[in-house]
């Protein structure tokens, strides 16, 4: 039987975020917009192996990318996946997204899904997730403040306001998570944010946790504001 021939989709990169040991990328297509997850079978997240480049080197934040996907994939409110083909690898254009660009990529819903029933607005119940067509939010903030918090271990957070409503999420951004000091709290003046709404509901509380899956800002365009 012939091997199915690979859709390719040109992204640009907007999360590339901490899963289970593995990343879940995630990005917007260049032209038209609309949101693309690559995910495997078991939507585990991807291995270092399945995102890296020809050339060995890794995928960042803001690459505009060409990637081979067999079919859309989607799984409940994360309609935005994706199944990738895993027999070709990704391939990185010369350009990157400028800062002033992702003006036009940006997102504006009133509110990040279910507002007001949580003091942190940090997840949805299984009901609402029920009823979601969409797990993915690109948006502008201002003023976020990274902390880290203590639930078991160690947790980068972060606190923001956004149409009038206050958030206070994880952070599964890897670069944040590495950089935030214990000790400190980093506030942040001007940045894009992925939100990300998980895949599965959290053991602890059976809800569907919001996550920040990157922060961009003007530093990883190569531009100081």
């Amino acid at each position: 039987m012939a091997r199915q021939k690979s859709i390719f989709k040109q992204i640009v990169c907007l999360a590339n975020s901490r899963m289970m040991g593995n990343r879940c990328i995630a990005g917007k297509e260049f032209q038209g917009g609309s949101w693309i997850r690559p995910v495997n079978e078991y939507r585990e997240g991807l291995p270092l192996q399945e995102y890296q480049y020809e050339d060995g080197s890794d995928l960042k934040i803001l690459d505009i990318i060409d990637i081979p996907l067999l079919k859309s994939f989607p799984q409940g409110h994360q309609t935005e996946n994706w199944l990738r083909d895993h027999t070709v690898r990704w391939k990185k254009c010369v350009e990157r997204v400028s800062w002033d660009e992702l003006a036009g990529l940006q997102d504006t819903p009133s509110e990040l899904w279910e507002v007001g029933h949580r003091v942190r607005n940090n997840s949805v119940s299984p009901a609402v997730a029920e009823e979601l067509s969409c797990s993915l939010y690109f948006i502008a903030v201002r003023d976020i403040v990274l902390y880290v918090c203590y639930d078991g271990k160690p947790q980068v957070r972060g606190r923001f306001t956004y149409h009038n409503a206050s958030y206070d999420l994880t952070v599964t951004d890897p670069e944040f998570e590495k950089n935030v000091n214990a000790v400190e709290q980093v506030g942040i003046n001007e940045c894009y944010v992925t939100i990300s709404l998980a895949a599965k509901p959290y053991e602890k509380d059976g809800r569907y946790h919001k996550l920040i899956a990157a922060i961009i800002t003007p530093g990883h365009a190569g531009e100081i504001h």
